[in-house]
Parts: structure tokens; C-alpha cells; sequence
């Protein structure tokens, strides 16, 4: 009998293939193979579960709460307008009936949501109604710095003053 030999190129296989549960799983390098796959698919399926939550989430930790800065904003000039003495400080006893404004501002901020349009109009919609709000303080106070603004704005102030009687 000759000696046969197997060629060079070709490695005996070590290790036969395993069983598990009656299942052929392959040799160690093609368990090893499949665990490095499983474990890339893992990787970015986290990653993915991340950057979905980061983009659900975002403005948790990113962004601040645009209205509530505008409303800040607002009381902070108008409460240096007092100390200056350019707006009277009965202006505050002028708006103290129109506390149901921030009613409405938060539920303008519930019904537009987290979208960058809806935050865009929600902004566009609190802002008119601050100003509305200022300027109707500032003509009920008879405030100096009510000289600011149109006829007409004082108009339609008074009207509604005299309405509201």
C-alpha cells in the first residue's frame, strides 16, 4: 500500500463538528465566526436602541424650554421698566385677571408638541399673547412707556377695557 498523503494546502480538521441538540454547529472557527457576527449585530442594534432614545429624548437634556424663557424674559424687563420707573407699578394689578394666559400658553405648548414646527408656532403663539398682555398692562397702569405704542393699539385696549365693564 502507498502511502497516501493529503496536500499540503489542506489542514486535517482538528476538530469535528458539534452537535447541539441534535444539530450540526459547525467547527470551532465557524462558531467562532458566528459569535464575532452576533456580537457586531449586538453592537450596532445597541447603538441603534441609543441614538433612537437620544433622538425621542433630546430635549430633556439639549434644549431649554423656549416659552418659559420668553415668559422669564418678559417679567425681567418689565420688573426693570418698574425700577426705572418707566412703567407704573399698578401694572402688575392690571394683568393679575389675566392669569388664564398661561393656561392657554401651556395648552398651546400640549396641542403643537416636541415638533420643530409645532415649538416654532408654539414660540409664535406665546409671544403674541405676552405682548398682548404687556401692552394691555401698560395702557390700564396709564404707564409712561405706554406712549410707546400705535393710537390704534390703544384703542383696541380701551375697547376692550370698556367691554370687559
Amino acid at each position: 500500500m502507498e502511502n497516501q498523503q493529503e496536500p499540503a494546502d489542506k489542514k486535517p480538521n482538528s476538530e469535528p463538528n458539534v452537535r447541539v441538540f441534535g444539530e450540526e454547529v459547525g467547527s470551532h472557527e465557524e462558531r467562532k465566526e458566528r459569535r464575532h457576527e452576533w456580537k457586531e449585530k449586538w453592537k450596532e442594534g445597541r447603538q441603534a436602541r441609543r441614538d433612537e432614545w437620544r433622538h425621542r429624548h433630546w430635549h430633556h437634556y439639549h434644549d431649554g424650554d423656549a416659552i418659559g424663557g420668553l415668559i422669564l424674559l418678559a417679567v425681567g424687563v418689565i420688573l426693570l421698566l418698574n425700577t426705572f420707573g418707566l412703567i407704573a407699578w399698578d401694572f402688575w394689578a392690571a394683568i393679575s385677571h389675566l392669569w388664564p394666559v398661561i393656561l392657554i400658553i401651556i395648552g398651546v405648548r400640549v396641542i403643537f408638541g416636541w415638533t420643530w414646527p409645532g415649538r416654532i408656532l408654539a414660540f409664535i403663539v406665546a409671544l403674541i399673547i405676552i405682548l398682548g398682555v404687556v401692552a394691555y398692562g401698560l395702557i390700564q397702569s396709564n404707564s409712561p412707556a405706554a406712549r410707546w405704542l400705535s393710537p390704534e393699539t390703544v384703542n383696541m385696549m380701551n375697547g376692550l377695557n370698556q367691554a370687559n365693564r
